[in-house]
């Protein structure tokens, strides 16, 4: 099994990426969390999705159908209970990220950075030995399937400036102020 990834000090990641492995069922339903309203996507063992819930649903469904066109969708709002609520707890969190290899290079430096601190698109940029691809680096973070665990709102400009956020500005300021407001520290 591969080592255990700290995010936060309530919950610990297991990045587990099969790109080549086939997903023969993917259960997915709507979950009220503290950041409000979401999306889950999970495998038996794996979660695999985390969307803020903005889009139509069949929206939602049409992303998660081109990254696993192999996978039967099952809407299982049981099944996701019992995800949605290990993410706001002490719980530890398995989760299956399925992108190519850059994406997961970005997604894997993301899992680094500390709860409560950001960092620029430069910095994770030079993380994976990219120093010059800021845009390649913010494209595949916009990509990132699990808001929120990999967390792609701890990424802002260099000049401090929020920058860009798949669900829009106003979900990034609030999955930043959840975090944020115990630590005051400037982007690295």
């Amino acid at each position: 099994m591969p080592p255990s990834i700290s995010i936060e000090s309530k919950c610990k990641v297991i990045l587990f990426s099969p790109s080549s492995q086939k997903v023969p069922t993917i259960y997915y339903s709507q979950y009220l969390s503290p950041l409000g309203e979401i999306l889950l996507f999970s495998t038996e063992k794996y979660l695999c999705g985390l969307h803020v819930f903005q889009l139509s649903l069949n929206k939602h469904l049409k992303i998660f159908q081109k990254k696993y066109p192999e996978a039967q969708f099952i809407k299982s709002p049981k099944i996701l209970q019992k995800w949605g609520d290990n993410i706001f707890s002490s719980n530890p969190i398995y989760i299956l990220l399925r992108g190519t290899p850059f994406q997961e290079a970005v997604w894997k430096s993301l899992l680094s950075i500390p709860y409560g601190i950001t960092v620029s698109y430069k910095y994770i940029a030079n993380s994976i030995g990219k120093p010059t691809a800021f845009r390649a680096v913010a494209n595949a973070i916009g990509q990132n399937p699990i808001s929120y665990l990999v967390p792609c709102h701890r990424v802002i400009y260099s000049d401090g400036k929020l920058g860009g956020f798949r669900w829009g500005l106003n979900y990034k300021k609030k999955f930043l102020s959840l975090e944020l407001s115990s630590h005051e520290k400037e982007p690295i």
